[in-house]
Parts: structure tokens; C-alpha cells; sequence
């Protein structure tokens, strides 16, 4: 808590490294939906002392309106795709990381991201 963002991006790196190079399980408990679409494989979401949503980043994100009456924000990207999506853009709904975002709006533009 409380970190700058050079020292927190130091951290979740440490973490990913350890995680990669130990096949090790971490739980990670946070509110920052960012901190947690960058790093995490599975998520599980609480609520009243119960398990809400669970599963990958990209299907519980997808339940957005859930997550945001539950008290829980989005990662930003999915606020800015979702506001891309009112206005008619064909994104899918569950865009959570700035790659995502960037692949899927070059999609639409018959580009690719390499």
C-alpha cells in the first residue's frame, strides 16, 4: 500500500519472476483492478464473506456492471473501451490490459499488432 509507481511496478515484477521461476500459487489480495489484470492468472471476487465471480482475468472483468455495483472498479483501459463500445465500436467485453485494447482496435482496422 502506498507505493510509488516505479516501486510498485518493481514489485509485481518480483512477483511475476518468482511466480515463473517457482511454479509457485500467490495470492495477491487488492483493490487495484490494474495491479491485478497485470498479474494474475485466476480472480476470485468477494463479497459479504462469499466467493461473487470467479475465474480468468478476461471472464471475470467481462461482468463489469456486477464488479462496479459491488463496490469494485475497473482496470481504466476497460472504462475507455467500454466508452468506445457506447459509441459503437464492435471491442469485446473483456478487454482489461492496454495490449488488449491496442490488439483489438487494430483488429477492427484489419491490422496487427506484432
Amino acid at each position: 500500500a502506498g507505493l510509488d509507481p516505479i516501486g510498485r511496478e518493481d514489485l509485481l515484477a518480483h512477483i511475476s519472476r518468482y511466480r515463473e521461476e517457482t511454479n509457485a500459487a500467490i495470492v495477491i489480495v487488492s483493490h487495484s483492478m490494474e495491479d491485478i489484470a497485470s498479474i494474475a492468472d485466476r480472480l476470485i471476487v468477494m463479497k459479504g464473506g462469499s466467493i461473487m465471480l470467479s475465474g480468468t482475468p478476461s471472464e471475470v472483468f467481462s461482468h463489469s456492471d456486477e464488479l462496479i455495483r459491488a463496490g469494485l472498479d475497473l482496470p481504466q483501459v476497460t472504462h475507455i473501451v467500454n466508452a468506445l463500445k457506447s459509441r459503437g465500436l464492435s471491442l469485446p467485453d473483456s478487454v482489461y490490459t492496454v495490449e488488449q485494447a491496442v490488439s483489438a482496435i487494430l483488429a477492427l482496422r484489419g491490422e496487427r499488432n506484432d
